[in-house]
């Protein structure tokens, strides 16, 4: 799911350049700002997950991801779009081992 989540904005680079401008930087930005928070949190959110379930964390995590990812697509400009990428789903709704 991370895979597809970082590669469907790489595909749509250029739509989202020309719906919400922001020039070269705020689509890169785009790009970043999932990938970035996401390495800052994947150790905590594995602590977490050890701690309060991996089962339980996970599922948060497909909450939050999918709030985000609506919040991505009702956004009118770039750094909007931005900081919905940013959210902290990008740690929690990774592959826990035992989530099953």
């Amino acid at each position: 799911m991370i895979q597809l989540d970082v590669s469907v904005v790489n595909v749509a680079v250029k739509p989202i350049a020309a719906a919400l401008g922001g020039g070269v930087s705020g689509v890169q930005w785009v790009v970043d700002a999932y990938t970035l928070v996401f390495a800052a949190l994947i150790l905590s959110a594995g602590g977490l997950a050890d701690r309060f379930g991996h089962k339980r964390l996970m599922t948060a995590g497909f909450v939050v991801f999918t709030l985000a990812s609506a919040a991505c697509g009702l956004v009118p400009a770039i750094g909007g779009l931005i900081a919905a990428r940013a959210g902290l789903s990008a740690a929690f709704g990774g592959n826990f081992p035992g989530a099953n």
